[in-house]
């Protein structure tokens, strides 16, 4: 006789190292987000330039758009800390997916938006094509952590962890051409905002490689 597992793991494999992981993460993206509230504002005085730090005004929209970047990390770190123990915890662990799809998706259009009439680049174009892609694969993350492809799951969700990392570094090469200038050049806001994308980006995605790679991902145990 089959039985039905509730999606909750007897033991979450590996849950220290996504635990220090997953916070790494999520603090290394707190920090990033300083460019969504700080700026240097130019200042000429006679023969004098110089850059005051300025605090951006913030619309819902903006603290909105901080929050549903944060939600993922945040979700990891409470899911391998506490969840992971509760009923249909799973679940928890597609929304990141979710989450993560949904943010690339606004990304995309914000994107659509700001071209307008002007001509398409070949980095703009690579974006955008990008985040599509993304999106379609953190749904299909999404899904292999709920079991829906049974005993492809894993392979799928490995697959979907490697492919979005990937697609992460190509798009940080498209998207942020000037941080070199500005590390040349002297330390920002946006030199330190796009290191600790970067160095963020990596914790989460070895934070879920672990989760992915040391768990059964699956919805149902064999009798």
């Amino acid at each position: 006789m089959c039985q039905t597992n509730s999606l909750v793991p007897k033991k979450l494999k590996g849950r220290i190292a996504i635990i220090i992981l997953s916070a790494l993460a999520l603090i290394s993206m707190i920090l990033s987000c300083a460019e969504n509230f700080l700026f240097h504002n130019y200042i000429h005085d006679v023969n004098i330039y110089s850059y005051e730090l300025t605090l951006r005004s913030q619309s819902i929209f903006d603290v909105l758009f901080v929050i549903l970047l944060l939600s993922p990390y945040i979700l990891t770190f409470l899911y391998s800390l506490v969840f992971y123990k509760k009923q249909k915890s799973f679940f928890l662990m597609s929304m990141v997916f979710c989450l993560l799809a949904v943010f690339y998706f606004i990304v995309y259009f914000n994107t659509v938006g700001a071209i307008g009439s002007q001509l398409i680049s070949f980095a703009l174009f690579t974006r955008i094509i990008i985040t599509l892609i993304r999106v379609l694969f953190l749904l299909l993350g999404a899904f292999s952590i709920l079991g829906l492809f049974r005993r492809f799951s894993k392979v799928i969700l490995l697959f979907v962890i490697f492919a979005n990392f990937i697609l992460d570094s190509i798009a940080f090469v498209c998207y942020y051409e000037p941080i070199i200038f500005y590390m040349e050049n002297y330390l920002s806001v946006y030199t330190l905002s796009s290191f600790c994308n970067i160095i963020g980006s990596i914790f989460f995605h070895v934070a879920l490689l672990i989760f992915a790679i040391r768990n059964k991902i699956t919805t149902k145990d064999n009798p």
